[in-house]
């Protein structure tokens, strides 16, 4: 996992703008306060010293994707992991047990057509 929970709980109010820019190519303007956020949760958690032009579009653009492509990655991860902690297992004695049973079929008798 890249970003810690609490990373992941504060990125989750961007998740529209996650998601647009990794899946549409585009994203809403998150606002300047908003972007240095993003921008600051992204070089804790990685390490990335990029420069960040927050007025330019094409500069949020790849900050926003390649922070949603880190957040979904994270995301599905997580989902993972909760899926295997669901798994209930049992055990052969507690499963019940069921009976082989066999089934007669009647045959069916057809006319054949004349010739």
């Amino acid at each position: 996992m890249t970003f810690t929970q609490e990373q992941l709980k504060i990125l989750s109010k961007w998740e529209y703008n996650f998601h647009c820019a990794v899946y549409a190519d585009w994203c809403p303007n998150p606002g300047e306060a908003n972007a240095r956020l993003i921008h600051q949760i992204l070089r804790q958690a990685t390490g990335d010293n990029r420069r960040v032009c927050y007025t330019c579009q094409h500069s949020l653009l790849s900050l926003i994707r390649d922070t949603g492509t880190l957040y979904f990655k994270d995301k599905e991860e997580m989902a993972k992991k909760a899926s295997k902690k669901a798994v209930v297992e049992t055990k052969p004695t507690e499963a019940e047990q069921v009976s082989k049973v066999t089934v007669k079929t009647a045959k069916k008798t057809t006319k054949s057509a004349k010739k």
